[in-house]
């Protein structure tokens, strides 16, 4: 019997033990600072860029496709935007920096839930997700001064 008593004691222990390292663990990670996972593109050229969608090291990637438009009352530049998924497959992220020029506009997209005001010479950046195998015409538009434009999502690479 003397046995089994240590035998007990032993497995509380190393019960013990290790239920002390997994919450140990787990708060360490918790407790590590945020890491910045985007950063603000000012330049009007189109970047290609991969960055991890989640905070967790291992969470899934999307391709980034990244724009800048300027908006005024003449309307959107460029008006017609052409993003190809080059692996149609997969979702992406479409990342746009609008500026403003002259006054206040709102940026709208409904497919995409996508509505943003952007004040007098302000810039915004907004991201949304193209699930995968989406493709057509989009209209973007301002439903202040009724500027539109178009965002074509194409599959290739563009």
């Amino acid at each position: 019997m003397g046995k089994e008593v240590d035998r007990r004691k032993y497995l509380q222990i190393a019960g013990a033990a290790v239920g002390g390292a997994v919450i140990g663990a787990a708060a360490g990670w918790y407790g590590a600072p945020a890491k910045v996972l985007e950063k603000i593109i000012t330049e009007t050229v189109e970047k290609t860029v991969t960055i991890p969608a989640t905070l967790s090291p291992t969470g899934p990637t999307y391709l980034v496709k990244e724009y800048s438009i300027a908006v005024s009352k003449e309307g959107f530049n460029p008006f017609r935007l052409e993003v190809y998924n080059p692996n149609p497959p997969e979702p992406f992220i479409v990342k746009l920096t609008i500026t403003s020029k002259d006054t206040a506009h709102i940026f709208a997209i409904d497919e995409f839930d996508v509505k943003e005001t952007i004040e007098a010479g302000q810039t915004v950046t907004i991201q949304f997700v193209v699930e995968k195998g989406v493709r057509g015409k989009f209209r973007f538009y301002c439903p202040i001064h009724g500027e539109e434009g178009e965002l074509i999502i194409a599959f290739g690479g563009g």
